[in-house]
């Protein structure tokens, strides 16, 4: 059973409950966020990394109001604050586990942007070669925002939302796209598990959250890939049979804890 709860008390680590509507006008920025975080390290305040966006242009926008909107846009996906703890864990991670950076991106864009978290039962519940459509995903806003969003938006957020799923690698195909399975490793599976745990979840149940389903991985190697993270110093895992310990002391800390 997927576990999709967002918990009120998670808002205090970055997570975000109502939408924003960044899907509205742009997709996960993949691209964007992967040259910014090029530019810059976790070490840098909001308001340098305002500066590496806007005054350094370290997307490669062409005009200042299209910088800005990058970084009010990247901002809204990723915190961009080295005191948000979203943010703090996905740098930490970004550069360690750079195979995983697209699949890490797409954990926190969903941890920030329910419009896009909405999309996520029906993209994980498709078997892989299944084709999917900008319509069954503005289908899948309307049901859980009803009334709240024009026929036009919808459609806009349907094809942006089904690129940042292909962005992540879940889907594939120019044209027409199919669902894929994406590539995950250790460094996104310890985020996909840290976000899990500050939604409540705690030992065996970490394997069943949205999050560990973002992954694609079997259940069985859900177990291998956090026994690898925790070679990695990512996390603490210890397994005996059916009972998990789970410790995310390292990646809980803030950047003024660090």
């Amino acid at each position: 059973m997927m576990i999709v709860e967002i918990p009120d008390t998670t808002y205090n680590y970055g997570f975000r409950i109502e939408p924003v509507g960044t899907h509205i006008a742009r997709t996960m920025m993949l691209k964007e966020v992967t040259a910014v975080f090029a530019a810059s390290s976790l070490s840098n305040s909001y308001e340098e990394m305002r500066t590496i966006v806007i005054e350094d242009n370290a997307a490669s926008k062409a005009t200042l109001s299209n910088r800005k909107e990058t970084m009010q846009r990247l901002t809204q996906l990723y915190g961009l604050n080295p005191e948000i703890l979203l943010y703090s864990a996905l740098r930490h991670l970004w550069d360690e586990a750079s195979h995983d950076q697209p699949v890490l991106a797409l954990l926190c864009a969903l941890a920030r942007d329910p419009l896009l978290r909405a999309t996520a039962p029906l993209i994980l519940g498709m078997d892989e070669g299944d084709v999917v459509t900008p319509f069954q995903l503005q289908d899948a806003i309307e049901s859980a925002y009803p009334d709240r969003y024009s026929p036009g938006v919808l459609a806009t957020l349907g094809r942006n939302t089904i690129s940042s799923w292909a962005q992540s690698g879940h889907l594939i195909g120019r044209n027409r796209k199919v669902r894929a399975r994406a590539t995950a490793g250790a460094g996104s599976a310890a985020y996909a598990f840290l976000l899990g745990h500050l939604c409540g979840q705690r030992g065996i149940y970490l394997f069943e959250t949205l999050w560990s389903k973002v992954l694609d991985s079997p259940a069985s190697s859900l177990d291998d890939l956090a026994f690898a993270a925790s070679q990695r110093g990512w996390l603490e895992y210890r397994r005996m049979g059916d009972v998990c310990e789970f410790g995310f002391r390292r990646l809980m800390q803030t950047s003024r804890e660090k």
